[in-house]
């Protein structure tokens, strides 16, 4: 048995993450918890992999915005994960809805507007996409690159 739980959530629902009721003082026992919000300021690590770049720029910022009132304000608490990116930020049209592709710079100007100066180390690394993933669907989107990133509480 794989120990941990998991919580099918949507982090734009308000029934599943709360943005106006405040969290809980103490950390909730995790068997527990059925939704996001008790959870607010106690995520130690919490990962988010090829999610972004599925929303326009807004979007994405209010899902950094909803990530980081999770996260615990322990120092070494982190949020991790990798995307599609560019060298060049960009909007692109995907099946009619609008998606947004963060180059380094576009990605941390937006992490620094979530979380107040000096709390957080921003770590980003634009990454060549395969040979392989660059022949299938990425490359004929011209998608050329993943952004890894990293961010973790000082």
């Amino acid at each position: 048995m794989f120990p941990v739980k998991f919580i099918q959530a949507d982090f734009f629902d308000q029934r599943s993450l709360s943005t106006q009721t405040p969290g809980s003082a103490n950390c909730p026992d995790l068997r527990t918890v059925h939704n996001l919000t008790a959870l607010k300021g106690h995520v130690t690590i919490l990962t988010l992999q090829m999610v972004f770049h599925l929303f326009d720029q807004k979007t994405q910022y209010e899902l950094a915005r909803r990530m980081a009132i999770l996260l615990s304000v322990e120092p070494g608490s982190m949020i991790v994960g990798r995307q599609m990116g560019d060298t060049t930020a960009r909007n692109l049209m995907l099946g009619g809805n609008p998606h947004f592709l963060h180059n380094v710079q576009t990605w941390e100007r937006m992490w620094m507007g979530v979380f107040p100066p000096g709390t957080v180390e921003l770590r980003t690394a634009l990454v060549e996409l395969p040979a392989h993933i660059k022949a299938a669907s990425a490359g004929m989107l011209g998608i050329t690159h993943f952004l890894t990133w990293s961010i973790r509480r000082l």
